[in-house]
């Protein structure tokens, strides 16, 4: 894997002043006090982006990760059980990556500035959850560890999965969709027009994005996407769109409206006349994908086939 260049940056927030608030004594370390003032400017609800250039590049068009709920850039990194990740296949394949961590999120950060708090608390989501909601097996059968029939996430490092887990505040949706629109802007700016693979919660902030902003969208990949705008316009027949479903998503309600929402979406963008594509990863002779399905067994060969398809000019 031969790179031209990787670095990282952040983007979009807005500052903040905080005035008025007493200073406090704190320790360092329990020989090191300091006098801290919360007052002043502070930037908060930024995105950081970081990026992979490769030497050879086989697309036009960057191609920018974004990943879901109570989860950051790590989700596209090396997989649990220790393969490589998307963000690696995709580089390999040739093409200017740009992973982000969103509002929140990883090394984005959080915001802890007085006065300025997000208006819930946050929550993180359990290993016992996640072996559910993601489809790697029953709720029954989490403490036996009995993943579902051809199962391809790697259950038996369902923990270093658990770990990548974070804090996530539900009231920053906004934030992050304005976070993602400058964090293209800034990657278009540099390549043109970009190819959007987002995941979950990630797919509905890159939808958002895109229906407000399609200037910055060559294509979306959609990875059951968890929201879809109600309204779909002209402008998405200049977008090519796929979404990508795993497998046994009749298993609970969360992935039964993600299933359906995908393909209503699906009949709208057709309905303007925009090259779109539902496609269930069963249908690809590639069963027992979860929702986690860039970590699962077969993540190098989905990524071959959205590789194909964001390269291939009639799919």
């Amino acid at each position: 894997m031969q790179l031209a260049d990787f670095g990282s940056f952040h983007v979009g927030g807005k500052r903040v002043d905080v005035e008025g608030e007493s200073t406090r004594t704190i320790w360092f370390t329990p020989d090191v006090s300091f006098d801290y003032d919360p007052n002043g400017a502070f930037h908060v609800e930024q995105a950081w982006v970081q990026f992979f250039l490769p030497l050879r590049t086989q697309s036009d068009a960057p191609l920018v990760l974004v990943h879901g709920g109570g989860l950051c850039g790590v989700t596209w990194d090396t997989t649990p059980d220790g393969r490589h990740g998307w963000l690696q296949h995709f580089v390999s394949m040739g093409h200017n990556t740009y992973v982000i961590d969103n509002v929140e999120r990883g090394r984005a950060g959080f915001n802890a500035v007085v006065g300025h708090e997000w208006s819930d608390k946050p929550i993180i989501r359990s290993e016992r959850e996640a072996w559910s909601l993601f489809r790697i097996g029953t709720p029954d059968d989490y403490d036996s560890r009995s993943p579902l029939p051809n199962c391809q996430f790697p259950h038996e490092a369902i923990a270093t999965m658990t770990m990548q887990n974070v804090p996530r505040w539900t009231s920053t949706t906004s934030a992050a969709c304005d976070a993602l629109e400058a964090a293209l802007e800034s990657i278009v700016r540099r390549h043109g027009a970009a190819n959007v693979v987002c995941h979950s919660q990630g797919g509905g902030i890159a939808n958002t994005v895109a229906s407000r902003r399609p200037e910055l969208f060559n294509a979306v990949v959609a990875i059951e996407a968890s929201g879809f705008p109600d309204t779909v316009t002209a402008d998405a027949a200049n977008i090519r769109w796929l979404s990508l479903l795993g497998d046994h998503m009749q298993i609970n309600g969360t992935s039964v409206h993600l299933y359906e929402a995908a393909y209503a979406h699906h009949e709208k963008l057709r309905a303007v006349g925009a090259v779109s594509e539902v496609v269930e990863t069963s249908d690809i002779d590639a069963p027992g994908n979860t929702h986690m399905m860039m970590m699962d067994k077969n993540n190098d060969r989905l990524a071959a086939f959205i590789h194909k398809w964001l390269t291939d000019e009639t799919p």
